[in-house]
């Protein structure tokens, strides 16, 4: 395919390629004037990565059949664990009690069990009434240290570095699973649960934030309150990639008042500026 040269000018722009594409952008649109990526004199871009960790345990039930499957995905949270004076040592957490079907889980279990013909159908109806899934989504703190750069190796089929990316769960996170983890055997045991299936390690909710942080200081962010970057009065990113901390509900809602406040920050200077 035939490569051109392309320029495209205004007066405004706005980056909106969520967190890790927003990020490798900007260190791809490196130049003489901006030798480390464009918006980063703090050399923050792609830094203070962040997502959503949980633990995740499936269970059956030896009470009343719950029959799942009955609506939405999510119709039972506890919200107990959101704040506390405990929160200077560990993160906050959402519990979620999964109501989808649990059919396919449950058909699994009862032909490991070895049944067979009618007992099997008597199985999978009683498994598929009583399973129990429990996920948390776990708070997270930026760390300077888990981010994202260009790869030096690894390339795409148009010759573009991919993102590589450096994690490390923060220890006010691990601490914050393990108490996570303490509350669900609870509830296993109050539930008289049996054929407990916990998912090795953490849980990864594939909430990736951070990585362009928002703050009042341009040497240690890269956007303001009103996610302009500090470098550039009229860039603007509209992203998770701004967020300074990951709390315990789904980030899309505040995506979205993100890019609200955006628009409506240019909306105001298009009209009156």
């Amino acid at each position: 395919m035939e490569r051109g040269l392309h320029r495209v000018t205004g007066k405004y722009f706005v980056i909106a390629a969520h967190c890790i594409e927003t990020a490798k952008l900007m260190l791809l649109s490196a130049d003489e004037q901006s030798p480390d990526g464009v918006a980063n004199s703090s050399g923050h871009v792609g830094r203070n990565m962040m997502d959503h960790t949980g633990v995740q345990v499936t269970f059956i039930s030896g009470d009343k059949a719950l029959w799942p499957g009955r609506g939405p995905l999510e119709t039972n949270v506890i919200d107990n664990f959101r704040d506390g004076d405990w929160r200077n040592e560990r993160g906050a957490y959402l519990v979620h009690m999964v109501d989808d079907n649990q059919v396919d889980f449950a058909t699994q279990l009862a032909i490991s069990k070895g049944y067979v013909g009618r007992e099997l159908e008597e199985q999978i109806r009683y498994l598929a009434s009583h399973t129990v899934r429990l996920f948390s989504h776990n708070e997270a703190l930026p760390d300077p240290e888990n981010r994202l750069t260009l790869s030096k190796t690894e390339k795409d089929a148009l010759g573009i570095p991919h993102p590589q990316v450096y994690y490390k769960l923060p220890q006010y996170t691990v601490r914050s699973c393990d108490h996570t983890r303490s509350v669900f055997k609870q509830l296993i045991h109050l539930m008289h649960g049996t054929d407990e299936e916990w998912t090795p390690g953490y849980f990864p909710q594939d909430h990736p934030s951070g990585s362009t942080i928002m703050g009042v200081d341009p040497k240690d962010s890269v956007v303001d309150g009103h996610c302009r970057t500090h470098d550039h009065e009229n860039l603007f990113i509209a992203s998770s990639s701004v967020f300074s901390t990951v709390g315990t509900g789904n980030i899309t809602l505040t995506v979205a008042a993100i890019a609200l406040r955006v628009a409506d920050t240019l909306k105001k200077e298009l009209l009156h500026g």
